[in-house]
């Protein structure tokens, strides 16, 4: 069984067919997929790229994006913010206008 560095075990999510980096990641992933397959979300991403900084190469990976309500959602599921999530997650917000959605 795998563990990332913050000891949370990565955790296979037989709806989605994927592995994700903690329990409470997967079980948001089945949720919002339901929510998909009853039409409240579309376009449902896993994982999703965005470059911060070319050179140096930096990127930040978002657990989810999706529409709801016509709105463009990027959504992270985080048990505890590191200082190094919140630099990256200023620096998107500052770099794109995108404002990340936190849950626990």
């Amino acid at each position: 069984m795998a563990y990332n560095k913050y000891g949370n075990r990565h955790t296979w999510n037989e709806t989605c067919q994927r592995t994700f980096d903690s329990h409470a990641e997967s079980k948001r992933a089945t949720e919002l997929f339901l929510a998909e397959k009853c039409g409240e979300v579309s376009e449902l991403e896993y994982q999703v790229p965005v470059i911060l900084s070319k050179n140096p190469r930096v990127k930040i990976i978002v657990d989810f994006k999706y529409i709801e309500k016509g709105q463009v959602v990027y959504e992270e599921v985080k048990g505890m913010m590191t200082p190094a999530a919140r630099v990256k997650l200023a620096w998107l917000k500052d770099k794109y206008k995108i404002d990340v959605k936190i849950t626990k």
